[in-house]
């Protein structure tokens, strides 16, 4: 039988990791862009 103390504990805990996990997704999306951009003004495109 499943503890619903712990069903509790373990979505609170993935809550927050996915949170956690958003800042660098979207800083790697804004540096990404930024790449792209310097290469481009260089004459390379990825």
């Amino acid at each position: 039988m499943v503890n619903q103390n712990h069903v509790q504990v373990a979505r609170d805990r993935m809550e927050r990791l996915t949170k956690q996990l958003g800042e660098p997704f979207s800083e790697s999306k804004e540096l990404e862009a930024k790449i792209r951009a310097n290469l481009g003004g260089l004459g390379f495109e990825l």
